[in-house]
């Protein structure tokens, strides 16, 4: 199909300049921006998950744009699915690109309570009482945080703000 048609009729064009685009419209791949600071992260060929309304849809890095505008860098995904029926055509969908894999870490909801990685207060829920101790966070997604060292499987931790209690040792929690 026909999506766009770019010059008037009977103008002139130069050599290689884009004039129409035709697309499958059941055949989709997602451009995606993020901010130059992190392109040294990126390669051809890293894992993506596109999510969209709770879906996830897997892909890959396949081309990294050179060029640097606004200080974003653009690359685009080929999906395992192009032809999912959740996709249309100049939709916004959240891009999250796999930079690191680890199997057997332990991880924590990630919240307010902490910040970035590295040594940082937090309160261990045991028995009705938030005690204040100290984790080793590492790598973060945006929705879990990885913790290295201070937690065993299966603790709880408050990971909301916890600022107004961060003088104190522990805390008492009301049923």
């Amino acid at each position: 199909m026909l999506t766009s048609l770019l010059q008037e009729e009977g103008a002139s064009v130069a050599a290689g300049q884009l004039l129409a685009r035709v697309s499958e419209l059941n055949n989709y791949r997602v451009e995606a921006t993020l901010s130059d600071f992190h392109a040294r992260l990126l390669a051809a060929g890293q894992l993506v998950r596109v999510e969209q309304n709770g879906e996830r849809l897997a892909g890959r890095v396949q081309t990294i744009l050179p060029e640097i505008q606004n200080g974003t860098v653009k690359l685009l995904v080929e999906l395992a699915q192009p032809h999912n029926p959740l996709l249309r055509n100049k939709m916004r969908v959240d891009v999250n690109i796999v930079t690191a894999q680890k199997t057997g870490a332990l991880v924590l909801d990630s919240g307010a309570a902490f910040n970035g990685s590295g040594r940082q207060a937090a309160f261990a829920v045991r028995d009705g009482v938030a005690r204040k101790t100290t984790l080793e966070l590492g790598a973060s997604d945006g929705k879990l945080v990885e913790v290295v060292a201070g937690a065993r499987p299966g603790e709880r931790f408050i990971v909301s703000d916890i600022r107004a209690f961060a003088e104190r040792d522990s805390i008492r929690i009301a049923d």
